[in-house]
This record gives structure tokens, sequence and C-alpha cells, in this order.
């Protein structure tokens, strides 16, 4: 017949005492005693335990991390021909340019005699016909090139993100409970209750804020932004290398003031990267602190805490106001030196077409070459902002993975035979069990417990609130390891 066993438990986090008591259905009585020792105990620090592995830190914000939750295989099928027909796509617009100055050299080629020969008029009409078909074809080719490239980088945008989300998916699925007790990823148990503090965690509400917005800037990044910046750094260079062959006198002169505009980005960038990461983990802070006040405002009403909660809320700056500034000061320089260097191209553009060193029509198609180059590289620039941002949410992305004592790896994992024991009774037997949670180390829930839970009956914990209960429950789960001590299952660890 099945035993009722009725287990006593007293236990208090200083100064625990347990002892437990078995009584039978035929009113037998026998006692366990649970020796714990009264002397003050020292704990081993959670840093040792093989479970607290060290965060490692965020890995370099690179092109190559961005893209790498791509399989091999949509490497290949998808980013190859993305990239492939952004560049086809970019290395239209300057022939344009050729066409144009084509269309110019017939129109100076035409006498402004009053009666012209109906010779010059047709072929006046020739050489405009002929590049009005020349821009039609490459316009319709530009059309084609630019939706075949936007399906393609859409669809490699779409499969990074939806594996990037499911390995933090996986990476969070086997954190350890400690991760979830200090509250998504404070090293300092002294930080878990503090929310506005530099070094504070950000917490349920915040990784979710958190984790919406970089995989958000990720697909950003992987998607059309990528393909645009090919496309636009293509044209750049293809209109400058037609330019130079065309007069590279004037495209130098035209081109004068590249050199400031690539110091000016190179600064911006610099001074913008830091202050954008920081910004990140602000909003993450004042995500975590309004989630939380919201999921819980009926008793932050009732305890007329909302003065409390907002001044915790003014204390993260969530606004930094250098970063729009320095955004603001570089575009607003950038558009104005690249307007101004074509009042020079002009000047001197008139100058080589009077000493006979080019014709017209060289003139106009460097100028627009020249035009085509900077404009597709000022639209580049709030690009190469959104890829920043996707390279940095990717690089915290994979830092949350990596820091997974458990994280699967890319590897297959073979399934190994099960081992199925003989016997199986169930009995549990603790064994000197020292415990204290990973975010209060100096308390100890439990100390030196011995205790022993028989197999095929009914026991029953009973004690205080605040005993150690509910801790000896998530032992027996398995959900922590305990530092000190040994809980054995059929005397197997």
């Amino acid at each position: 017949s099945s035993t009722t066993t009725t287990t006593t438990t007293k236990m208090n986090n200083h100064d625990p005492s347990i002892r437990s008591s078995i009584r039978d259905d035929t009113s037998s009585l026998s006692s366990i005693d649970i020796k714990q020792n009264d002397s003050q105990m020292t704990l081993p620090s959670p840093t040792t335990s093989t479970h607290n592995i060290p965060a490692p830190s965020p890995p370099a914000p690179t092109i190559k991390l961005l893209f790498s939750f791509l399989t091999p295989r949509r490497k290949l099928v998808l980013l190859a021909p993305a990239i492939a027909s952004s560049v086809v796509a970019g290395g239209i617009a300057p022939f344009m340019t050729y066409v144009i100055g084509q269309s110019f050299n017939a129109f100076a080629a035409f006498p402004l005699t009053p009666n012209p020969p109906q010779s010059a008029k047709d072929e006046l009409l020739h050489g405009v016909g002929l590049a009005a078909l020349q821009l039609v074809a490459l316009g319709l080719g530009a059309l084609l090139m630019s939706s075949v490239t936007s399906s393609l980088w859409i669809w490699t945008g779409e499969y990074n993100v939806v594996e990037l989300r499911k390995r933090v998916y996986e990476a969070v699925v086997y954190k350890e409970m400690e991760w979830f007790d200090r509250r998504m990823g404070s090293e300092d148990p002294a930080n878990v209750q503090d929310t506005s503090g530099e070094g504070a965690p950000i917490g349920a509400g915040g990784l979710m804020a958190k984790f919406a917005r970089e995989t958000d800037e990720v697909r950003a990044a992987s998607s059309l932004a990528a393909g645009q910046l090919i496309q636009y750094l293509t044209t750049t260079l293809t209109a400058l290398i037609l330019a130079f062959t065309w007069s590279p006198l004037l495209t130098l002169v035209i081109l004068s003031a590249l050199p400031f505009l690539i110091l000016i980005q190179g600064f911006s960038q610099a001074f913008a990267s830091p202050r954008l990461a920081h910004e990140r983990s602000l909003t993450a802070r004042a995500a975590s602190i309004v989630t939380r006040v919201v999921s819980t405002i009926a008793g932050v009403k009732a305890s007329n805490a909302a003065s409390y909660e907002h001044t915790l809320l003014s204390r993260v700056p969530i606004a930094v106001p250098a970063l729009p500034k320095i955004w603001g000061i570089t575009s607003g320089t950038s558009q104005f030196v690249s307007m101004a260097m074509f009042v020079q191209g002009f000047w001197f553009g008139a100058h080589l077409v009077r000493e006979g060193k080019n014709q017209p029509g060289d003139i106009m198609s460097v100028f627009w070459a020249c035009l085509i180059a900077t404009s597709n590289l000022q639209m580049a620039v709030p690009l190469m902002v959104v890829l920043a941002k996707g390279k940095a949410a990717a690089a915290e992305l994979v830092s949350l993975i990596s820091s997974s004592a458990s994280a699967s790896s890319n590897k297959k994992i073979r399934d190994l035979r099960r081992i199925t024991p003989r016997t199986f009774t169930g009995d549990f037997t603790l064994s000197n069990l020292s415990f204290s949670y990973p975010t209060r180390p100096s308390v100890p829930v439990l100390r030196d417990v011995d205790m022993y839970l028989p197999a095929r009956e009914t026991t029953f914990i009973v004690g205080p609130s605040g005993c150690g209960k509910s801790t000896l429950g998530s032992l027996l789960l398995s959900q922590y390891t305990p530092p000190a001590g040994t809980l054995l299952l059929d005397e197997q660890d």
C-alpha cells in the first residue's frame, strides 16, 4: 500500500534548522534529521559556477557579420545575384551622360546661318533621334533592373532576419535561470534592482523593445539599403571613370572638393557610432521602465508611486542631442560643398571650349557625369547610416546569441543512443546542499541541507514563507545548479 509521508521543514534565510518527520498509515513514527551547520558559512561565488560563463565582448560590426545569418545556398542563390543586379543597374545611368553629350555635339555642329543646308538638318535630326532612342532603351533597362534588384534584395533581407530571429530565440531559450533572475544581463547582482544606472539591466520589456528595433535595423540594412548603396556607389565609380576619360582636367576641377566630402563623412561616422550605441542602450532601459509600469499600472496607482516612477524614468537621459547635431552639420556641409563646386566647373569648361581642347558635348558629358556621381554619393550617405545601424544591431544580437552557455553551433549534433536504466525507483537524496540565488549571493537560502525523499510516497515539505520550499522545488527540477552539496536521483548525480 502507498505511504503518505509528511515532512515538516523549518527554515529561514540566515540560520535555518530543518527537521522532517515521517509518519505512515500505521502510526509508526520515524524521524529524519536535516542537519545544518549553525556557524556562518561562505558559499562559493556564483562566478565560479560552470553555468555562469561571462558574456563575451560584442563582435566587430562588419558587412560579413551582417550577412552571416544566411545559409551558403541562399548566399549563392539570392545574395550573389542581388549584388550583380545592383552593379548592372548602377552602371546604366552613367552611360546616359554619353548620349546627352552626343546630342549636344549634334546641336553644336548645326550651322547658325539663316538658311542651313538640308544635309545639316538631316544630320541634326538623325543625331537627336538616335540619342532619343538610346535614352528610351537605357530607361527601360534601368526600370527592369531596378525591379529585379528590389525583389532580390527584399528576399535577401527577409531570409536574413528570419534566421536571425530563430538564432536569438534559441539563444534565449538555452539561457540559464541566473540570466533571467538578473533581468537579462546584469553582471553585478547589486544592479539588478536599479533600472536607471549606467550598468543597469534592461529587463524583459527593454529586451523586447531592443529585439524589435535591432531586428528591424538588420532587416533594413540587409535589404534594399544594401542594394541601393551598391547601386549608388557603382554609379558614382562608373561616372567618374567616364568623366576622367573624356576630360581629366575638367573632372579634377569639378571634383576638387571631393576630399573634403570624404573627410566630413569620415568624421561623422567616427563621432556618431559610439553615441548611436549609447542611445540604443538608453532607449532599451527606458522601454523596460515604461513596460513594467504599464503592466502594473493598478499597483502604481494604489501605491501612489507615480511620482517615484516618473523620477526613475527621468534619470534615464533618453534624448542624445549630440547625435542629430552631428548628422545635421554633416548633411548641410556636404550639400553646400557639392553644389558649390560646379560653379568653377562651368567656368573652366567654357575656357576649354574657347581654346578648342574639348567639344561642347564633352563638357556637358563631363558635367552630367560629375553631377550624377556627386548626387549618387549624396544619396549613398544616408544609406551608410542605415548600414552602420544595421551592423551595430547585428553585433549586439550576435553578442546576445554567443553569450549563451548552451548556444547551438552550426554543426549538426549527432543523436546518441538512449541509455535506459535497469531499475528506477525515483528517490531523492540531498547531502550537504547549500544554495543562494544569483541576485543575492551573500544571503544563503539553503545551508548544509541533508534530506531524503523516498520513492512511491507522498511527501509534504511544510514551513513558513521564505524558508526555502520553492527553492528546493527549483533545485529538484534542475532549474539551478547548487554551488555546494549533492542532489542524487536514485543515487545518481
